[in-house]
C-alpha cells in the first residue's frame, strides 16, 4: 500500500473512534470568539501550543462538547482554510492533510498525539468545521515498574 492510501485509512480509523468516545457527551451552543476557548481547551487538555498570541479571531456560532477523554466542536459558518489558518498558526506544524483527492470524501487535518500533545482531527462538514480532540492521556501506554532482582 502506498503512503498516501495509508494516511487516508488512518484517518477514517481515527474517526470513528473519536465519534464512538463522544457518543455520551452533551453539548452546548455558542457564539463568540471561538480561537479563545479551542486555545483554552487545547491546553487544559495538554496540547502542546507553538504559538497563542496573535492568532487570527474567528467569531462565529458553535457547539461544544466534552468530557474526561478529550472534546469536539463544530463550528459554523466559517470557511475550511480560515480555521486551519488558525490551528496551523497555534500548532506549529502541519499534521496530515488530505484534500479529497486521495479519495476523502471531505478535506482534513489529522494531529498526532506524539507531536502535539493530544490527537486532533479536523474536518470540513456542511456549513463549517468539526475538531475530534482526544486527550494525549489515552495514546501513552501505562508505565511498567521496574522489579528488582
Amino acid at each position: 500500500m502506498n503512503s498516501t492510501k495509508i494516511a487516508s485509512i488512518s484517518i477514517k480509523v481515527t474517526a470513528l473512534i473519536m465519534m464512538i468516545l463522544f457518543v455520551g457527551c452533551s453539548s452546548n451552543y455558542r457564539i463568540g470568539n471561538f480561537t479563545a476557548s479551542f486555545v483554552d481547551r487545547m491546553l487544559a487538555h495538554g496540547a502542546r501550543l507553538s504559538n497563542t498570541n496573535g492568532l487570527p479571531r474567528i467569531v462565529a456560532p458553535w457547539f461544544f462538547c466534552e468530557d474526561a477523554n478529550g472534546f469536539q466542536y463544530k463550528v459554523y459558518g466559517v470557511e475550511f482554510t480560515e480555521v486551519e489558518h488558525m490551528v496551523t498558526n497555534a500548532l506549529g506544524t502541519a499534521g496530515q492533510y488530505d484534500d479529497k483527492t486521495t479519495g476523502a470524501t471531505t478535506r482534513c487535518r489529522l494531529f498526532k498525539a506524539s507531536e502535539i500533545g493530544v490527537g486532533l482531527l479536523m474536518f470540513e462538514i456542511k456549513g463549517g468545521v468539526e475538531f475530534d480532540c482526544i486527550t494525549g492521556g489515552l495514546f501513552t501506554p501505562p508505565k511498567t515498574r521496574k522489579v528488582r532482582s
